[in-house]
């Protein structure tokens, strides 16, 4: 498990183990350093950095020496990610809109290379705010359809990470805009 500046490792015991070897490398091939040995079968590495990716080991001790080294697991701890910024909604008017009354957002990401996602939010009195939809990393726009014309709605963006969310960006609010529906009949044109 990883999270703000940890990586949190465990493993199954060996039967006749009097102790473990913790091994960290920077490479899925190694090498392999010891950083702890432990009478337990877990560990929490605490000297990591966030945004970086390790690779860890274990090997088992008794009187008679110390086993061949585990498969390896990895970990890549991640901090609280910064809160996105410049949250803007603005009425969608495109007339070939399949999803009816809808609304553009787009926001300003300030997470860098840590952040999972970000989330965005919605409320209807701009107090209660529900989950919305969740977007990768890269992405800074969004619409949301099927909307009430005529209704107002607030919206805010969250960025996510193992080590956790970030608070919310400032508030957007906007009107959802009245549909108009062209109508187009074929057929054939009589003229008097």
């Amino acid at each position: 498990m990883t999270g703000n500046s940890v990586v949190a490792l465990s493993w199954e015991g060996s039967v006749g183990a009097t102790g473990y070897n913790v091994k960290r490398s920077n490479s899925s091939s190694g090498p392999f350093s010891t950083i702890a040995s432990v009478n337990t079968t877990n560990f929490t590495d605490q000297a990591v950095t966030n945004c970086s990716l390790y690779y860890y080991v274990a090997s088992a001790l008794n009187s008679a020496g110390e086993s061949p080294n585990s498969s390896s697991a990895t970990g890549a701890p991640q901090s609280v990610p910064a809160a996105p910024s410049n949250m803007t909604a603005t009425p969608d008017h495109n007339p070939t809109l399949e999803l009816g009354s809808a609304v553009d957002l787009a926001w300003q990401n300030n997470a860098g290379t840590c952040s999972e996602g970000n989330v965005i939010e919605r409320s209807t009195d701009g107090v209660n705010f529900q989950t919305l939809a969740t977007y990768p990393p890269n992405q800074n726009t969004g619409t949301d359809g099927s909307l009430n014309s005529g209704t107002r709605y607030y919206y805010r963006v969250r960025a996510q990470s193992n080590g956790g969310e970030s608070g919310p960006s400032n508030v957007a609010s906007v009107v959802a805009p009245y549909v108009l529906k062209s109508s187009y009949r074929s057929g054939s044109v009589m003229i008097d």
